[in-house]
């Protein structure tokens, strides 16, 4: 075989090669793509999940803010403040951490510990809520502090906010106290709640995009 009849073959061997490595990562971007896509909607820091499906307690210097409350069962409800997921802007830079309320509840019998197991859990965004008004009604000047941004909502009622990093110690549950008191001062307040994170969902989305 002559030099120019190789150097042809070594051309098409790696045509070829480059043609079918761009073949397996066409097949390969959906998916990776939606794992990507998965991963950024996530709400909570990756060891929460994973904490919540074991039943495991949070404790650590991440938690912000903690108080517990006695249930008419004898079991406890443990609620505390925690930061949320890193995250970034286009650019690179750190962006705050959204607050995070978890709330714990233990069996009779069961005290709060490091190595206690948690009976139920449940995630809340700490920073953030929402305020569902009455038909034909306005919240009245005052009735939100000037901490907190409420924002219309097109289907109506307001979403409201704080800056997370104003969250913690004694000022941990400030929006969430707040929400819970206001259809008692405010008339035209339907209800008021923190936003709910569905982690289950979030759960599930992870265990179907692990298997792919």
């Amino acid at each position: 075989m002559g030099q120019r009849e190789r150097f042809i073959l070594f051309l098409v061997g790696a045509t070829l090669g480059v043609a079918l490595l761009m073949a397996f990562n066409s097949r390969g971007n959906p998916q990776r793509d939606e794992r990507k896509r998965v991963a950024e909607a996530l709400s909570l820091p990756g060891m929460y999940y994973d904490y919540a499906v074991q039943g495991k307690s949070f404790f650590g210097h991440y938690v912000l803010g903690e108080r517990r409350t006695k249930l008419p069962n004898g079991g406890v409800r443990r609620e505390l403040v925690t930061g949320g997921r890193n995250r970034f802007d286009a650019e690179g830079r750190v962006m705050p951490q959204y607050a995070i309320l978890v709330i714990e509840e233990y069996a009779p019998g069961v005290e709060p510990a490091e190595t206690a197991a948690v009976a139920a859990v449940d995630f809340f965004y700490a920073d953030r809520g929402d305020v569902r008004l009455k038909p034909g009604r306005t919240l009245p000047p005052g009735a939100l502090p000037a901490s907190v941004q409420p924002q219309a909502e097109p289907a109506g009622g307001l979403s409201v906010s704080v800056d997370p990093r104003s969250l913690k110690g004694e000022t941990a549950f400030a929006l969430a106290d707040l929400l819970a008191g206001l259809p008692k001062i405010a008339d035209a307040v339907e209800s008021a709640a923190l936003r709910h994170i569905d982690w289950r969902r979030e759960v599930e989305q992870i265990k179907a995009n692990s298997t792919r």
